[in-house]
């Protein structure tokens, strides 16, 4: 059994993680780094991560990566020993084949503890004649950190062209901070995976960065910006070199600690094959970038993907800008007017728009920092006057103003002279529209409320329509600026709408009326059938709410009704009640105010069914009947009820015997057989008798369950 406390693979970093394994001919040879993956098989690494040994996880990875041919066939691989289970030896240096390594890992016994300090020294002294950049990957299981004073000796001893990168296997926060101090001294980068799958992504990562950083000399690229900028202005910056799809120029404080803005300068290309492809060689461009708001000093920095290292630099000189404002000397109130600004743009400074007796109170305002190219639209107000035009900095500091005239505003607005009541009328107006004028609607008898109203602003061609009050009388119509100036008035007259019915005065209960109508029509407007009220309640409702016509009071019900805008030609069918009686078609609009209306008589609705003949269970039988057959007037076969009580009225033809009076059903009581008459223009019915014998009723039934008829069906054997 192998005693062994180090392995480490050896392999070029642009061919170990390639899957053709072929190098790339644009760099030279002597350029590529050098990269060693180290593993230390110590006694921590039996410790269990995961439900598994770190040993035996390190080894899945490391052999899915072999077979994957993840790394190129001609990689060696170098492990460093120690003899025995000596506390923190000096490793020593064997070299052995891809196979080899794999078969340490898996074999030998994890003992004793190793200097990481030591492990790095080997390293760097083995391969350090070959003067080639090495990357150095610890996977460190934790434990086996036995350097207390690590970070001090990276610090003291600096190695050139050394970087070293750490992943970590659920270190403690000692080992962490010992790992994050050799990273940061070296360049490196430090991931702690804190389970398998975190440590595929970790070693997956680290992968994609070596790769990365081997593809180009990011100390190739350079930064200029010409001349002092503004603040809050763009800027021109010039770059030469060429690097990775995700590298970043950063503007910073010159302290590095504080960054304002960045940007991606190759993120806008596209590679088609390999993503970690250099993805552009062009020697020189032009990037736009945005000046920080602060006047100072700042340093543009180009960041590399790999490890975020500050690869080149510029100098950023910020000025500070004058505030000015251009805009119109006067225009109409209530208008929109284009204003121009510089100024700091910082995130709260506004453009104010304010009278000179009140300058503290905004009549309108905005951001800056919602305007576009330096132009900002502030609305005027509506009454006319001088104003200011105010750029607010800092702490309501007035960096800029200027004077604007708001000249009156010529506002028409043009209406018919009379419309019919409840009927849609067109107006139109002339007006520099501001976002929140009205046009609305007021009676001459009572000016302070509003009838309708209409917000200008939602109609850019500058006409709309209106409906007439339902009154007949005199209006006003006016349009009020948003501070409820009256800019234009037009008065117009409202007269009673004309509405004529055309119906049959007399009908058959349960049947389709079909009513015509024509006149002053609107949408909501409703054609109803109900009861014939007195001639004293229609004066009472009249009288109390000063109308011309009717008003429907809330106690009468509507039977049927129809809306008059749903039919074009004006013909509709409503269906009459089923309880005889005097009724009344009538026009109403939407304020219950009866425009026209016609009487109605409710005839009472008959039906007869003929005597039926014993019959045998489920034998066919028919049913001969006389009635109204309005639609859903039905047959019902049902069991006979016994609470019937007989009825002398009720006579059948021929026989001096009574029949049971035609009382309504229970509602649970369910009906056998039924059939709708409508349907039987022969007034003949064929049914199949009940399977049970005994005594059961055949009755005519209207829609909403009304008896019209009945006789006695009885089912029974033959013979018996």
């Amino acid at each position: 059994m192998c005693h062994l406390g180090l392995v480490v693979y050896l392999f070029f970093a642009n061919s170990l993680f390639a899957a053709n394994g072929k190098q790339n001919p644009a760099i030279a040879e002597k350029s590529k780094p050098l990269t060693i993956i180290i593993f230390a098989v110590t006694e921590s690494a039996s410790d269990v991560f995961d439900g598994i040994s770190k040993r035996a996880v390190v080894h899945r990875e490391l052999t899915d990566w072999q077979k994957n041919k993840v790394f190129a066939s001609k990689a060696s691989i170098v492990v460093l020993a120690q003899s025995g289970q000596k506390k923190c030896g000096v490793p020593n240096l064997v070299i052995g084949k891809n196979n080899y390594a794999l078969k340490v890992i898996e074999k030998s016994r994890p003992v004793g503890q190793l200097s990481s300090w030591e492990m790095i020294k080997s390293i760097v002294k083995k391969y350090s004649n070959q003067k080639r950049p090495l990357n150095l990957v610890l996977i460190s299981p934790g434990k086996n950190i036995c350097d207390v004073d690590l970070c001090q000796k990276v610090a003291t001893q600096k190695f050139t062209n050394v970087t070293t990168h750490v992943v970590g296997m659920a270190l403690s926060h000692r080992e962490k901070k010992l790992m994050q101090c050799l990273t940061s001294q070296t360049g490196g980068v430090f991931l702690n995976a804190k389970n398998i799958s975190h440590l595929k992504l970790s070693l997956e990562d680290m992968h994609k960065r070596l790769l990365l950083h081997s593809k180009y000399n990011a100390s190739l690229v350079s930064l200029n910006v010409s001349k002092p900028v503004k603040t809050g202005k763009t800027f021109k910056l010039i770059m030469t070199g060429h690097g990775n799809r995700f590298d970043r120029i950063v503007i910073r404080s010159v302290d590095r600690k504080v960054s304002y803005s960045y940007i991606y300068p190759f993120a806008q290309e596209r590679v088609k094959q390999n993503p970690t492809k250099p993805l552009s060689k062009t020697s020189k461009r032009t990037l736009i970038m945005r000046a920080p708001l602060r006047v100072g000093e700042y340093r543009v920095s180009y960041l590399s993907v790999v490890d975020n290292k500050e690869i080149a630099v510029a100098s950023l000189n910020v000025i500070k800008v004058v505030a000015k404002l251009d805009a119109t000397l006067s225009a109409t109130a209530g208008s929109k007017i284009r204003i121009e600004w510089t100024g700091p743009a910082d995130r709260y400074d506004q453009i104010r728009i304010v009278a000179k007796s009140d300058p503290g109170k905004p009549l309108a305002y905005n951001y800056v920092r919602t305007s576009k190219n330096g132009v900002m639209f502030l609305h005027l107000p509506a009454r006319p006057g001088v104003y200011e035009i105010h750029y607010l900095g800092k702490d309501d500091k007035v960096l800029a103003n200027n004077v604007v005239v708001a000249l009156p505003a010529k506002v028409t607005l043009e209406s018919p002279e009379t419309v019919v009541a409840g009927v849609p009328f067109q107006i139109s107006w002339q007006a520099p529209v501001n976002q929140y004028d009205r046009i609305r609607i007021l009676s001459i008898e009572k000016p302070d409320k509003s009838l309708a109203h209409i917000y200008a602003g939602s109609y850019p061609k500058s006409n709309a329509t209106m409906i007439a009050p339902r009154q007949s009388g005199s209006y006003v119509l006016q349009y009020i600026s948003s501070d409820k100036s009256i800019l234009a008035h037009r008065v117009f007259r409202v007269t009673a709408a004309k509405v004529n019915l055309m119906t049959g005065t007399e009908v058959v209960a349960g049947q389709f009326l079909r009513v015509k109508w024509q006149g002053d029509i609107s949408q909501y407007d409703q054609i109803q059938i109900v009861r014939n009220r007195q001639k004293s309640n229609m004066n009472q409702a009249k009288k109390k709410n000063n109308m011309s016509h009717d008003v429907l009071d809330s106690v009468n019900k509507a039977y049927a009704r129809v809306y008059a805008g749903y039919s074009k030609k004006g013909v509709a069918n409503l269906e009459v009640p089923e309880k005889a009686g005097a009724y009344e078609v009538i026009y109403i609009t939407r304020d219950k105010v009866i425009l026209a209306r016609q009487p109605l008589s409710v005839l009472g609705a008959s039906a007869n069914i003929n005597p039926l003949r014993p019959v045998s269970p489920g034998s066919k039988f028919k049913v001969a009947w006389q009635g109204p057959a309005n639609r859903y007037d039905s047959i019902r076969i049902t069991r006979k009820i016994k609470t019937r009580v007989p009825d002398s009225k009720s006579l059948v033809p021929n026989s001096s015997k009574p029949e049971l009076s035609c009382a309504p059903q229970p509602k649970k009581l369910k009906s056998t057989a039924y059939a709708y008459v409508n349907m039987y223009a022969n007034r003949v019915i064929s049914f199949i008798a009940p399977l049970e014998s005994g005594e059961y009723e055949v009755q005519y039934m209207t829609r909403h369950n009304k008896c019209l008829a009945m006789t006695r069906l009885l089912v029974k054997h033959k013979g018996l």
